[in-house]
């Protein structure tokens, strides 16, 4: 009897543990999970479809309200990536294939791709994942900055052409060597 006892505390310790680490596990999943929901970024979990060596399709496996509500303007998670990425219009393809580079090399890829419907710009990152054929998708909008690049741009040209309509060039004087620099 004095075996069965002690067999039985051991088990009810041994399952007080188990219980105590599964609840530290759910927490850790929780704080991640809104990490995940309230990253800023729009961010999407996918998966491509190889079947002998060759790439399918791809699916979204998982994206955050960011992505939802500005990218698919939508709350269904279970798309084709294909349907999801309509904002890549005809590029698709191009993401497809750079999706397939960064699993087939296991290395992060940024390219930047302009919204035509939305006119937005955006840089977007690619991630390999631990998991076999998943990368994540991060979009940073940098509409502002390619809008500030391109009135930077303007004005220089801008004042380019004052100065060269009225046959002046830019300098600065050195007082230190007296001497003008062009």
């Amino acid at each position: 009897i004095l075996i069965f006892v002690l067999l039985f505390v051991g088990f009810l310790l041994f399952w007080t543990q188990r219980s105590k680490v599964k609840q530290k596990e759910l927490l850790i999943l929780s704080r991640y999970r809104d990490l995940f929901d309230n990253m800023p970024l729009p961010c999407v979990r996918e998966q491509l479809h190889i079947k002998e060596n060759k790439s399918l399709d791809s699916k979204i496996l998982d994206a955050n309200p960011a992505f939802m509500k500005t990218i698919l303007k939508s709350n269904d998670n279970n798309r084709q990536a294909s349907d999801a990425f309509d904002f890549l219009g005809d590029y698709y393809k191009d993401h497809k294939e750079a999706v397939e580079k960064v699993i087939k090399n296991r290395k992060s890829l940024i390219y930047e791709h302009y919204d035509e419907k939305n006119t937005r710009y955006y840089n977007v990152i690619i991630v390999p994942t631990s998991e076999k054929n998943i990368v994540d998708i991060f979009l940073v909008d940098i509409t502002d900055i390619k809008n500030f690049q391109e009135h930077l741009e303007s004005t220089n040209n801008k004042l380019s052409l004052a100065l060269d309509a009225a046959d002046m060039l830019p300098w600065q004087y050195n007082i230190s060597d007296d001497k003008i620099i062009y």
